[in-house]
């Protein structure tokens, strides 16, 4: 099996990842910016699943600096190395001068799913805010989701298979949510424990009227009353990729989330 490169190991989705490369047999590297960092990434990723320490190596690189990507991608195959790159970077150099290296990209959807220690990625700070009666009304939009770990399988998958090779792979499960249904699920799974998530959808135009006020709405002031939906039919269809419901995702997520106490 190959080594291969995973930056910013920290990260809510690169953590998983870690794992499920790991568990795939293969070995390997992962960036961060202080080696300060390493002993609890260590064990966050132990939390995972189980393995040999020698197999995952630690160094220090930061995507601000060119210090320490030498010995970041020191040995490892080309494909590892392009995917330090920005997509549309890594694009163009294929193109230009990639000769016989190959790139595929993945693009998920909102990710959720369980943490692998107490940290409070920003992609799950809706669900917190529903479990912690944040949120008195849901703001009215939705979107497609994905478990962090299927994002993770995914990436595995066009890393591995030939067919990746030259795409672009959506990580979206299923059909689209609006986040009042994603309140309405905690309920029905959690019972009391999500008793103060919210149960109704703000008006569109009391939340434009409220964004000019509230910062939290502000910023998602682009997507109010729209649906942003995806389907990873393609990567389902080409890669044998099967995401879970994404109902249970959304249970776990909040159990794992109670269980750490974030």
């Amino acid at each position: 099996m190959a080594q291969v490169l995973v930056t910013g190991g920290t990260g809510f989705i690169a953590s998983w990842c870690i794992v499920a490369l790991l568990d795939a047999g293969h070995d390997v590297r992962t960036t961060v910016r202080s080696l300060a960092r390493e002993p609890r990434l260590r064990q966050t990723i132990h939390s995972g699943t189980e393995f040999d320490d020698t197999r995952l190596s630690v160094v220090r690189a930061d995507l601000e600096s060119d210090e320490g990507w030498a010995d970041a991608v020191a040995d490892l195959a080309p494909y590892q190395r392009s995917k330090t790159l920005a997509e549309q970077a890594a694009w163009r150099f294929i193109d230009e001068e990639g000769g016989e290296m190959e790139l595929a990209a993945v693009h998920p959807a909102a990710v959720i799913g369980p943490v692998l220690g107490p940290d409070d990625p920003p992609s799950l700070r809706i669900i917190t805010g529903m479990l912690e009666g944040q949120l008195p009304a849901c703001p009215p939009f939705g979107t497609s989701w994905v478990d962090v770990r299927d994002v993770a399988d995914l990436h595995v998958r066009a890393m591995t298979d030939p067919a990746a090779a030259g795409g672009r792979w959506l990580a979206a499960t299923g059909r689209g949510m609006r986040i009042v249904e994603v309140a309405r699920i905690l309920r029905e799974q959690l019972g009391d424990r999500a008793a103060k998530a919210p149960t109704h959808e703000l008006p569109l135009p009391v939340a434009r009227l409220l964004s000019r006020f509230n910062p939290g709405l502000r910023a998602l002031r682009p997507q109010l009353g729209k649906n942003f939906y995806a389907t990873g039919a393609k990567a389902e269809r080409l890669l044998g990729w099967k995401p879970r419901p994404i109902e249970v995702t959304i249970a776990e997520t909040a159990e794992s989330l109670l269980a750490h106490g974030v």
